[in-house]
């Protein structure tokens, strides 16, 4: 190397200088931390102390890593990168604090961090049965939700400080017992790590009702480690109670508290109000009610409402009612105008956060009505294959215009709330999200066992049920760490489904632990003191193989069929132009009559003839007549128009 040859740095020492300094700055003095870089690396590549009113001692460690182009697996919710094992194992020997693994993204310039605990529990859980620990490497994931930015490293402030404070408060109480000095300085009860002076100030803080759903997750776990007499001693807090343990899916604990507020206090009536929803939802919840009551039952609470109170109501309300529309029935103009009318409601709250919960919520709404936009679809193409008919051009591009439009519709909605959620790190908005989405994928699911899976790539399907039924356990496993069992327990059963539709209907095979997902399941119905799952998936997949379901009504399912779903039913056939001929209600007079005779004929005596013109282009023209005839016998009666005639008086004779 000559004199003017200067040493080149590497782009690797360039990058790991960067991530250094944007750790640095990001666990900077402000955010309450001490950042001592560790020079000689023996798995540790930063000492952190925390500032609590002051410096603590307290140190927790941070392993950094910088990578160009980081992996990501499951639909890009994770990082995937490989670890040394003996680093990981030098940092779980820092046990019970632990610490961070930090990773910085050189392409975005961007920061992210999983505890090492979490890391740890999910190999354990990952990998059981594999011997792991011996290898030099590693792979882990870390949620790429977890961005360093001001409210995670609060989150992280906060966790670390209580570790710490828990720490001493147990060596307080059972130091002595293993040889370890005891100062005393921390006053626990039940293990709680702050007083309960402290832990009521900060649940009336967080608890005020709308509870923001950030705060969901932490307002439990201050009740579940509060003392029973203080939550029954206290108005406020009893009814935080109430509403919390029915969010996280606590039922019988919430009516509980319920139960005690309102034998203990007087209610105003806005009280009254919010706690006849609480009940109705857990009612619901454990089946003790059906959709139908609990509409009605809401609907009379809406009366002096206030407006977020008025909002969650009415998105109840529209939500069972648009899942109580059947097949063939069509989306009342009214429910739909409701949608837009809640999601101009929605626009005019000002919180960002609440904001995008409460359109997140929504969305389970929209996701409805786009789902029966699609099976309106599919019952009309089976119509039109069952009478050999092919759907006109500008026919299929309406139709096709209309899906796509609301298809286009809900999954911008979902990427803009889910870009919301990713850039605040909001994972509880993120699970609802997904929850969201994975009720209209296996709404999805359905309609392909009922209409058939023609033109679908299996290899695409397959490969999109697996991620799909891997992003459902994992959020799962992080909504029931975060003790929101409620939405776990429902990730859970969606998990379910979708497992069942990939190996029991297209016979896909998988790595998934069935065995271990349903104990999950039943573990978590015993705790929530739930009634049992049962699977829509299985029970569909069995009337279809038994011959029951078709993809179609068939004429003798229209006996089971309402005036709305018969007109729809004949509106398509008259689409078809199989007859050219046909007027409407002449059709419909044909399948009100199906009806009529299936209904009165359960025996199944008598046989349904029609009599239809010779010429099938006049075909319900006008009105076709009706002969019944005795199966044992073969005596038939006179011809009738009305159907309710022939019954009355040929079937009589015939008894």
């Amino acid at each position: 190397m000559g004199f003017d040859d200067l040493p080149q740095v590497d782009g690797a020492s360039m990058n790991n200088d960067t991530a250094k300094s944007r750790l640095v700055w990001n666990f900077s003095r402000n955010a309450g931390f001490i950042v001592r870089e560790q020079f000689q690396d023996l798995g540790c590549d930063f000492k952190i102390e925390l500032i609590e009113k002051g410096a603590t001692n307290w140190s927790f460690d941070i392993q950094l890593k910088s990578i160009a182009n980081p992996k990501s697996i499951k639909e890009g919710s994770m990082l995937s990168l490989a670890i040394r094992t003996s680093t990981l194992r030098y940092l779980i020997n820092t046990a019970p604090i632990y610490g961070l693994l930090v990773i910085y993204d050189v392409s975005s310039d961007t920061l992210y961090f999983e505890y090492i605990d979490l890391l740890y529990r999910k190999l354990l859980s990952e990998k059981e049965g594999v011997d792991w620990q011996r290898n030099h490497e590693v792979r882990v994931h870390v949620p790429i939700v977890n961005i360093l930015n001001s409210s995670s490293l609060a989150d992280i402030h906060k966790r670390f400080v209580q570790r710490f404070k828990m720490l001493g408060a147990m060596n307080n109480e059972h130091g002595a017992s293993y040889g370890l000095p005891s100062d005393g300085t921390i006053t626990v009860e039940k293990g709680y790590f702050i007083s309960i002076d402290d832990a009521v100030l900060e649940l009336k803080e967080k608890g005020k009702i709308p509870i923001k759903q950030s705060d969901l997750s932490r307002v439990y776990e201050l009740l579940e480690n509060l003392p029973k007499r203080k939550i029954l001693s206290d108005r406020d807090i009893l009814r935080i109670a109430a509403l919390v343990y029915s969010e996280v899916g606590k039922l019988a604990d919430s009516i509980y508290y319920i139960d005690r507020l309102s034998k203990r206090y007087q209610l105003d009536e806005e009280d009254k109000r919010k706690i006849a929803f609480i009940s109705l939802k857990n009612e619901l919840g454990l089946g003790d009610i059906d959709r139908k009551t609990f509409v009605i039952k809401a609907k009379l609470l809406l009366p002096n409402c206030g407006f977020l109170e008025e909002l969650s109501l009415r998105m109840n309300i529209l939500y069972f009612e648009l899942g109580s529309i059947k097949a063939f029935e069509p989306m009342p103009a009214g429910l739909v105008s409701e949608f837009e009318a809640l999601q101009e409601m929605i626009s005019k709250v000002q919180d960002d956060g609440q904001r995008n919960y409460l359109k997140a919520k929504n969305l389970d709404n929209l996701s409805v009505i786009v789902s029966h936009s699609r099976t309106e679809d599919m019952n009309r193409k089976a119509i039109f294959d069952q009478l050999g008919m092919k759907m006109q051009s500008c026919q299929s591009e309406k139709y096709t215009e209309k899906g796509s439009r609301l298809f286009y519709r809900l999954h911008l909605e979902y990427a803009q709330v889910g870009k919301f959620a990713f850039e605040k790190s909001e994972f509880v908005l993120l699970a609802a999200v997904t929850i969201s989405s994975l009720k209209f994928w296996v709404d999805f699911e359905m309609d392909i066992i009922i209409f058939g899976d023609k033109g679908i790539s299996m290899e695409k399907t397959r490969l999109e049920l697996t991620e799909r039924i891997d992003i459902a356990l994992e959020t799962a496993t992080m909504m029931e760490h975060y003790k929101l069992f409620r939405q776990a327990y429902m990730l859970q059963c969606l998990a379910l489904e979708l497992l069942v539709v990939s190996r029991d209907w297209f016979g896909f095979s998988d790595l998934f632990d069935l065995g271990k997902l349903e104990n999950q399941i039943q573990r978590m119905e015993n705790e929530l003191e739930l009634s049992p799952f049962v699977s829509q998936i299985n029970f569909l997949i069995a009337q279809k193989r038994s011959g029951n379901h078709h993809g179609l009504a068939g004429v003798a399912g229209i006996a089971s069929m309402n005036d709305p779903q018969i007109r729809t039913y004949s509106t398509n056939v008259l689409e078809t132009s199989r007859y050219p001929n046909a007027r409407l209600e002449n059709i419909i007079h044909e399948m009100s009559a199906f009806r009529t005779f299936y209904q009165r004929n359960a025996d199944e005596r008598f046989e349904l003839l029609v009599m239809k013109p010779a010429n099938p282009d006049m075909a319900y023209a006008m009105p076709h007549m009706f002969v019944i005839k005795n199966k044992k016998t073969g005596i038939q009666s006179l011809p009738a128009i009305d159907i309710d005639s022939i019954l009355n008086s040929y079937a009589t004779q015939q008894d």
